[in-house]
């Protein structure tokens, strides 16, 4: 049988009193297309620590270790370093990255070696992780697919390499399920910018957000796409509670061909 581990993009070695910064920096990586080795979610019952740390560094295209007081004191993280180390003098190629939490004693062996500093500001930390990294889902084009102007929209997305669209393509659809409006809206809209595949079955579903703003969005770009199998829905949307839905719902309704209204 073959071996069942999966490949990592990115192992993170820390101190556990520094949990909270990487439970963060673990939830972005992977919103970035990175996947992250984070022993709180490759740890087991029964698995071997030793071991499992030891696949992990060695199925890693990289290794982030995070630099603070707690980490440059544990007897761990000494370990995991010395393995890691040992890989890139063995490669001749950069596999340790070293991330700045908190001012510390950075190793002698890390003093030599550009980090990522998240000490004044976690964003530019994260920007500068990541364009080392080099994952397959860039913030800045992130920014600009969320950022509500369809030509922005449409000629950021005409930019990106044909085999990394349908990442950016899945997070826009992931951000639908956000407890954020903001996010949904901006979603939506680039969904509707880009012509998604499953567009349709996106603004039918969302036209039944529990958020008014949402529904508003929906039934809109519904009627902007003449979606004429759409006209129960927004025949529904009609009689919806908020007076800006139904307003827009109305101009949907004529352009999706519904029949003359009696009271417009």
């Amino acid at each position: 049988m073959g071996s069942s581990r999966e490949i990592k993009d990115f192992f993170i070695s820390y101190s556990g009193k520094d949990a909270e910064f990487v439970a963060k920096l673990t939830r972005d990586l992977n919103s970035a297309g990175v996947k992250v080795w984070w022993d709180k979610t490759e740890m087991k019952v029964g698995d071997s620590l030793h071991q499992k740390i030891q696949e992990g560094i060695r199925d890693a295209a990289w290794l982030g270790v995070v630099l603070s007081p707690h980490s440059v004191s544990s007897a761990w993280v000494e370990k995991e370093l010395s393995s890691a180390l040992a890989r890139e003098l063995e490669s001749r190629q950069v596999f340790v990255l070293p991330i700045l939490y908190r001012d510390c004693q950075v190793p002698l062996f890390l003093k030599d070696k550009l980090y990522a500093d998240f000490r004044t500001s976690y964003d530019l930390g994260l920007e500068t992780l990541l364009e080392r990294i080099d994952p397959p889902i860039k913030p800045q084009v992130l920014k600009k697919l969320t950022s509500g102007d369809p030509a922005i929209i449409a000629a950021c997305f005409a930019s990106i390499k044909g085999e990394h669209r349908h990442f950016y393509c899945d997070e826009l659809v992931n951000m639908l399920a956000s407890s954020s409006v903001t996010e949904k809206i901006a979603a939506l809209t680039a969904l509707f910018a880009i012509r998604h595949k499953d567009l349709t079955s996106h603004l039918l579903r969302m036209a039944r957000d529990s958020s008014a703003s949402v529904r508003r969005f929906s039934v809109f770009y519904l009627g902007e796409m003449r979606a004429s199998y759409a006209i129960g829905i927004v025949s529904e949307l009609l009689s919806d509670n908020s007076p800006e839905v139904r307003s827009a719902a109305r101009e949907a309704y004529k352009k999706v061909g519904g029949p003359k209204l009696h009271a417009e």
